[in-house]
């Protein structure tokens, strides 16, 4: 559903609505809804964000960084940490002063959670992955040719609601936060001060990646479901736990690495 653009929050897309590509990958979408309109050999689906396992995309990769941070971070007690810091009474400077003790402070608490950029309100339109599939197989066989569908699992979905989900699956508590939101605008006044040279660190994150992320889209899936009869069947929390599995034997795999590196140094030594 990339196609259409951004919305302006509100907004829900269907299939009478002209396409907008607002990047590369959206208009190599249109493109190849083009060609394969031009070559009459079927209809043609306009998916939601495919979760499960194996799944790709500039968004699935958000959740798959959001899963992984979560499952593999480690529980230390950082807010103690910033409290220290402020109340260190043999340091009479100023915090913003003390620039390598609130570097320290800041990357660790950083990387410990996973950072929401705002509010999290915008929408995003999702499809677990054998439903897609089940989708592309209905549509091959009973779509006419030459018809247009958009493919989603017909919920509308709040990023910060996707992110509680999969901090559930990662953790196993609903109660233990393992993400906060942070304002965009004090992101993005650490990008600046990262780029002139006034942070004791490096942000990976660019102004322009945290607009894409902060973009909103969603469409409605009733036409397939009015002509075709398909209705989702999976919810989206079985789409999160598929990639936190995925990206947890990512891990074990790493550590295992590890752990053999580290018994050959053993021998060596």
């Amino acid at each position: 559903v990339v196609v259409y653009g951004p919305s302006d929050g509100t907004k829900v897309f269907d299939e009478t609505d002209p396409v907008n590509p607002c990047n590369a990958y959206a208009a190599s979408k249109v493109a190849a809804e083009r060609v394969a309109l031009a070559a009459g050999i079927g209809a043609v689906l306009r998916t939601g964000t495919i979760l499960g396992w194996g799944s790709y995309g500039y968004r699935a990769e958000v959740l798959k960084k959001a899963i992984r941070r979560m499952a593999e971070m480690e529980d230390r007690d950082v807010e103690k940490s910033w409290r220290l810091l402020y109340e260190d009474k043999r340091d009479r400077r100023p915090l913003w002063m003390r620039k390598e003790e609130w570097g320290l402070f800041f990357v660790k608490d950083m990387r410990r959670r996973y950072n929401v950029i705002g509010e999290g309100k915008q929408r995003w339109a999702v499809i677990y992955v054998e439903d897609a599939a089940r989708a592309a197989r209905i549509a091959a066989e009973e779509g006419p040719v030459g018809e247009i569908y958009n493919v989603t699992d017909g919920k509308e979905h709040r990023f910060i609601e996707i992110i509680d989900l999969a901090n559930y699956v990662a953790t196993g508590e609903k109660e233990k936060k393992m993400y906060r939101c942070v304002p965009r605008r004090l992101i993005e006044r650490c990008i600046k001060l990262s780029e002139r040279g006034l942070l004791p660190f490096e942000l990976r994150i660019t102004c322009e990646e945290i607009s894409r992320e902060l973009e909103d889209f969603t469409a409605s899936s009733d036409k397939i479901r009015r002509e075709l009869g398909f209705e989702a069947s999976c919810e989206l929390k079985l789409g999160l736990k598929d990639i936190y599995d995925e990206a947890y034997s990512v891990h074990l795999a790493k550590v295992k690495k590890r752990e053999l590196k580290w018994q050959a140094a053993a021998k060596v030594e």
